[in-house]
């Protein structure tokens, strides 16, 4: 599309990126350049302003010659400003696919980890994106129609990391006249005239409505929201405090909410939708965790990340590869002195003296190494799994030890047992030894094993 040049163009857009505050000066901005009027504004705006910037464009060839086209455009154009131009070409369909992500979803993961890589690659300073006005309206409809957080109902933030929106208080009709008035070339993309889109819905239907309720819609969304982020800065540091007297993070990488004490917490609904949506959790997932604070013990909660169980007392939060199996089971042969995977252990065999005394701490276990069958195994606990706990005669049933230890179920998930090469558990890693592998007066060998925690 070519608009008629006049003027020196909208002072008002100058005045807001200069106003910006996280763009900087004497530094380079990598710009994402998509070819449509936003953007192709914002990168001529910042050359205008006397910034020095990378023209960065994603081809994600799902528009085919017109994809093509939008490349080819955003190039010249950075070559008219005298700005370097960066191009990446991905098989969007394809990374869609093969992580289940919807095309909107992978094009913005693929969009965002490519501006990153070449944000420090070009030795630029943030990454600049053309993000509007409109859009955080609209971005606003689209979390509270699928479920959000407070955060989702403040809009999109100037600053996100290192991505900065010098746009975001600027409406649309603005940055559409300061193209006109500079007679700025654009691509226009057909699919967002189609109202298949949540997006585009929003935009061409219940934007407009409001508008025809109120002229001033865009402006007074625009103030809510930064009300709302002031009231989400109040809860946030509410939250804050809430979450030291409520949350112990464990060494073992499991966060630990005590039930009492967050329901003595003003708003502790809000609190907990907060910590888990922050983790990925659907909002009709945190929900059901919502009712389930006061039922039984053992239900558990899933998102793409982490999982939540409900346990006796207390909700125990993890992410979902934290008891993950890799390198379970491991097999520790004769000899060996130490491994280093799955878990980090020392093995030893020193000879018994009368001074020898058995070692009474958890990160160590003492057996009489003539008793020991090699290959010894290290897995997790299986159904049926019994042993003879140290200082007792009779067997008992791994899981039973477990439940008198009050141990919780991601505990029990990710314990560990070594066994030896007769099928014999001969350690609960870290809480027990078998008592058939004791070191008693006649042991003539030890072997020893510590589990390593820190170097």
């Amino acid at each position: 599309m070519t608009c008629a040049a006049g003027g020196l163009g909208r002072m008002e857009i100058l005045r807001e990126i200069g106003q910006c505050g996280e763009l900087p000066r004497g530094g380079r901005i990598l710009v994402g350049v998509s070819g449509g009027v936003d953007s192709v504004v914002l990168l001529h705006a910042l050359c205008r302003g006397g910034y020095s910037c990378v023209a960065a464009h994603c081809n994600f060839h799902l528009r085919g010659e017109a994809a093509d086209g939008d490349a080819l455009h955003v190039e010249r154009f950075a070559a008219t400003l005298g700005c370097a131009f960066v191009r990446a070409d991905f098989d969007t369909a394809g990374y869609a696919v093969q992580h289940s992500l919807s095309i909107e979803m992978a094009a913005r993961e693929l969009r965002y980890r490519w501006f990153e890589e070449q944000r420090a690659a070009q030795g630029c300073e943030v990454i600049a994106v053309a993000h509007n006005a409109d859009d955080s309206v609209e971005t606003f409809f689209l979390n509270v129609i699928r479920g959000t957080g407070i955060r989702g109902i403040c809009g999109m933030a100037v600053r996100n990391g290192n991505v900065v929106r010098p746009l975001l208080r600027v409406p649309r009709r603005e940055i559409e006249r300061y193209a006109r008035e500079n007679g700025l070339l654009w691509r226009e993309d057909a699919t967002n005239a189609e109202t298949v889109y949540r997006r585009n819905k929003i935009r061409h239907r219940i934007v407009p409505l409001l508008q025809e309720i109120n002229p001033s819609f865009l402006q007074t969304m625009l103030a809510n929201m930064e009300h709302w982020r002031d009231a989400a800065e109040v809860f946030y540091s509410h939250a804050g405090e809430a979450r030291r007297r409520c949350v112990r993070e464990r060494a073992d990488g499991v966060t630990e909410i005590d039930i009492a004490k967050l329901k003595a917490e003003a708003g502790y609904r809000s609190l907990l939708f907060e910590w888990m949506y922050a983790c990925g959790f659907a909002p009709d997932v945190i929900r059901s965790a919502l009712d389930a604070l006061d039922g039984i013990p053992g239900k558990r909660f899933f998102s793409p990340t982490h999982v939540l169980l409900k346990d006796r007392g207390t909700l125990l939060l993890m992410p979902r590869n934290g008891g993950g199996e890799c390198g379970f089971p491991a097999e520790i042969g004769e000899g060996t002195e130490r491994i280093e995977s799955p878990l980090r252990m020392v093995l030893r065999v020193v000879p018994r003296d009368e001074g020898y005394a058995v070692p009474r701490r958890a990160d160590r276990a003492a057996f009489d190494a003539d008793l020991v069958a090699f290959p010894l195994t290290l897995r997790r606990p299986q159904d049926g799994d019994r042993f003879v706990p140290f200082g007792m005669r009779g067997s008992k049933k791994l899981s039973d030890f477990f439940t008198d230890r009050k141990l919780s179920l991601f505990e029990k998930e990710r314990a560990a047992v070594l066994v030896s090469a007769c099928g014999e558990v001969m350690w609960v890693v870290g809480m027990r030894t078998d008592n058939r592998f004791a070191v008693t007066g006649k042991t003539r060998r030890v072997l020893e094993i510590d589990l390593l925690t820190d170097e």
